[in-house]
């Protein structure tokens, strides 16, 4: 597995169009460590968009499945 690259706060500010610019180019997810215990992580849009699709799918299917079990409870 890939370890995701780290950077602090401080660099992706002074750096963001360069950081962002390397997110989309290599499609490498960056963590960016704030001040205390904040984290966030960049990405570009398309995994975004690739992750949160799968998500709503996962979910889509969980649902269809309770509707199954519910649906067969009534057959009983």
């Amino acid at each position: 597995m890939h370890t995701m690259e780290r950077i602090d706060y401080l660099t992706a500010q002074e750096y963001l169009a360069r950081t962002m610019r390397r997110v989309c180019e290599t499609e490498q997810a960056i963590t960016i460590d704030g001040a205390g215990k904040d984290q966030v992580v960049m990405l570009p849009v398309a995994q975004y968009e690739l992750i949160r699709q799968c998500l709503v799918n996962s979910s889509l299917s969980d649902a269809d499945s309770n509707v199954a079990k519910d649906s067969a409870k009534l057959v009983e």
